[in-house]
């Protein structure tokens, strides 16, 4: 069970030496087998009954080599790529290096180029200078399915676009009438709700004359809202029915229509408002009284309830249960108004508080 205690190939013999545990030495002569090699680039194989042989020819029975009574295994081995030197370790201890500096510069001396490289019908084509081998074809169209590539009248590779199946994405899209919300759902499953209930303004718009305008396509107003246009036909009405007011400060026409003052009157204080401003961060109105004090109002709620709406008088309509009009709408009746109107008598303040009409009828 002795060990190989050295071996060693001398580069200018191409002897192998081989050294035993107990002395004794045997050399095997590679020259031939080096000469041979050159720059073919032939695979070595080890056949049945320890014959070492090469592809083209050539064979070197190892056996008078071998010790079959050393069962010891190599543990490591290693490959120096500095050195070329390849280490093996045996179970029982001991190393050896093997120099491979002159079998690789001797293998490598093949340096030959690419002396076609083209594409044929999907294929690449790759030969060798001198080399005498046929060309190497290489298929780069995949055989899987769905497979939409297609090689060209030039034999380059392009996406077969009419061929081409694209899946499609599913995609729903929902609103709940009870919370207002729509929800959006892609392909993934992925929600995306968004909250409808500010955009409702359905039965909330309470909007007050002065916020809806008039188109006046008749030219009868210098106003374009409503709010201005009652008082332009308030001023210029002949209406000389009288004006009075009642108890509980009831301000009444002859023929009909009161305005109840009691908001606007304080009969125990006669000072002026020196000052009113509107926050528009709170929606607060302030005023300022001559005395000094303040009151605020908050218009929060209103102005929620307005909304955006910005219709036209065109789009309000009007009930007109007295039949007063042949217009629908309150464009259509201010314009009827403006054109019927023939009343032009002014309304004064006299001495003493009382309110005057031209033609008639005080308070």
């Amino acid at each position: 069970d002795q060990a190989i205690t050295a071996f060693s190939l001398d580069n200018g013999t191409n002897e192998l030496t081989l050294t035993l545990e107990d002395g004794g030495t045997q050399t095997v002569d590679f020259t031939t087998v080096l000469a041979a090699a050159g720059t073919d680039d032939q695979s070595l194989s080890l056949a049945a009954g320890n014959i070492l042989t090469l592809e083209d020819g050539g064979t070197v029975d190892l056996t008078p080599f071998l010790d079959n009574t050393d069962d010891q295994a190599i543990t490591a081995f290693s490959l120096d790529n500095g050195t070329n030197e390849l280490t093996l370790t045996l179970e029982d201890g001991g190393t050896q290096t093997v120099d491979f500096t002159t079998v690789l510069a001797a293998a490598g001396t093949d340096d030959q180029a690419i002396d076609n490289l083209s594409m044929n019908a999907g294929e690449l084509n790759i030969s060798l200078e001198d080399d005498g081998v046929a060309p190497v074809s290489v298929g780069l169209i995949s055989s899987d399915a769905n497979n939409n590539i297609t090689a060209g009248t030039d034999g380059a590779l392009y996406l077969n676009v009419a061929s081409v199946s694209i899946a499609e994405t599913n995609t729903t899209l929902s609103f709940d009438n009870g919370t207002n919300i729509l929800t959006y759902t892609n392909e993934l499953g992925n929600n995306a709700p968004v909250n409808l209930s500010n955009l409702d303004n359905s039965g909330t718009d309470d909007q007050t004359a002065s916020e809806v305008s008039i188109a006046d396509a008749g030219g009868n107003f210098t106003a374009t809202d409503v709010e201005g246009a009652l008082s332009e036909l308030a001023a210029g009405s002949t209406d000389d029915q009288a004006l009075s007011l009642a108890a509980g400060n009831i301000l009444t026409l002859e023929d009909g229509g009161t305005v109840d003052l009691t908001p606007f009157l304080d009969n125990t204080d006669d000072q002026a408002i020196t000052a009113f401003s509107l926050d528009n961060g709170t929606n607060e109105l302030t005023l300022t009284l001559e005395d000094g004090g303040t009151q605020t109002v908050d218009f929060t709620t209103v102005l929620a309830a307005a909304g955006t709406d910005d219709q036209t008088a065109s789009e309000v309509s009007i009930a007109d249960a007295g039949g007063n009009f042949t217009a629908t709408d309150v464009e259509g009746a201010l314009s009827e108004l403006a054109a019927g109107s023939t009343d032009d008598q002014s309304l004064s303040l006299a001495a003493g508080n009382i309110l005057t009409l031209e033609d008639g009828g005080t308070v």
